[in-house]
């Protein structure tokens, strides 16, 4: 058995201790921030991108499917087998409160001046509370939030909200494997029932839990698959095996993905996206490898929430600055204005997001442990 923070993380003892980390989930949750920071800088700032990183656009909006592997693996490794009672359940949902609602309040109050200030607009008071509640991913024309892509934040929370029957059906790799073909139907029919659908419903059908669930059920598969492997000999060639298999996919995907949505359909397009990204999380759970999991991307990957929670709203606060236009003024060509401009928003987010960290989120993290089961005090 292996153990990670001086833990054990093998097998039916995977319990609710707060060591218990796999340092290359954390590293990945830095990946997928920094994918969708990237994403958002050319779709929102409207930055030129050199046709050689033209898959950036198109494909690191996946960043967001990522973070509910991530964290769907991370939930069965911290609470798998310890959501059998009323007291544990309780602490479950305590917990997965204080690691979400006080940055994201934060931010409500930081947005409603933003917008107010750089817009003129005046949240409605049915927005707030929709978005205090966590209730706005099931109300049509609130789905987005009025917090920048908080829409995100909805559906994990409301995957939250049923983890626990997940887990109290889903108790080994076949079942988990059924999860997945189940989760699969239900965002194929879900997405079929929108055919046809007014264009302001679009975003209803693509931020709904329905039209992500399989991206969750992938990582709980994931995990079963890892916990069966872990510990073994085989587990780093397994790990290597998984993330070269990922990335070769990751290339055929960005070859092939006009061609399978034209021919199959979206639903086809999600689930392929699916099986590329769970492997690339199996195997840096697996074998983090040095060169991608290290402390820089673990400190990082530890901010994630707060990277992606401001990255939008410093991006408009660039834009508004002049900076990505003079930025792109005196770059010599395309591609050295989009390392610059990208360079420029990291500069700019990182200290942010370690500041609302180490304030913000570790305050909450306090407050989730004042409230433990009976059997961990």
């Amino acid at each position: 058995m292996r153990s990670v923070a001086g833990t054990n993380v093998l097998g039916n003892g995977i319990g609710m201790n707060e060591q218990v980390k796999l340092p290359g989930l954390v590293a990945t949750r830095f990946y997928a921030a920094a994918m969708i920071v990237l994403f958002h800088v050319i779709g929102l700032a409207q930055i030129e991108t050199p046709d050689l990183l033209s898959f950036i656009p198109a494909h690191f909006g996946t960043g967001v499917p990522l973070f509910y592997i991530v964290s769907a693996f991370a939930l069965c490794v911290g609470y798998s087998d310890k959501l059998s009672s009323r007291d544990e359940l309780s602490f479950f949902f305590h917990r997965r409160f204080f690691r979400i609602a006080p940055l994201f309040y934060v931010m409500m109050a930081v947005y409603f001046v933003f917008l107010y200030i750089r817009f003129g607009k005046i949240t409605e008071p049915e927005m707030i509370a929709s978005s205090l509640f966590f209730v706005f991913n099931i109300i049509p024309g609130h789905v987005s939030g009025f917090v920048w892509a908080s829409w995100s934040i909805g559906v994990e929370m409301l995957f939250y909200a049923i983890f626990p029957l997940i887990m109290l059906a889903v108790t080994n790799t076949g079942r988990a494997f059924v999860f997945v073909l189940i989760s699969c139907f239900i965002m194929t029919m879900w997405r079929q029932s929108f055919v046809g659908a007014p264009p302001e419903m679009v975003a209803f059908e693509n931020y709904a839990l329905a039209a992500n669930i399989h991206f969750f059920a992938t990582g709980v598969f994931c995990y079963f698959l890892w916990r069966s492997a872990a510990g073994r000999r085989q587990e780093p060639v397994l790990g290597i095996a998984a993330i070269a298999a990922s990335l070769i996919g990751a290339v055929l995907l960005v070859r092939f993905a006009n061609a399978i949505l034209a021919g199959y359909g979206l639903p086809a397009l999600d689930i392929v996206r699916a099986v590329v990204l769970g492997a690339f999380v199996l195997g840096m759970a697996l074998n983090p490898i040095r060169l991608a999991v290290n402390r820089a991307t673990i400190g990082m990957g530890e901010t994630s929430y707060s990277l992606y929670l401001w990255h939008p709203l410093l991006i408009s606060l660039l834009l508004s600055a002049g900076v990505y236009e003079a930025i792109e003024a005196r770059a010599p060509n395309v591609m050295s204005s989009f390392l610059l401009c990208g360079l420029a928003t990291f500069i700019a987010l990182i200290p942010t997001a370690f500041l609302s960290y180490h304030t913000i989120e570790r305050w909450g993290a306090r407050m989730s442990r004042r409230r433990r089961p009976a059997a961990a005090r």
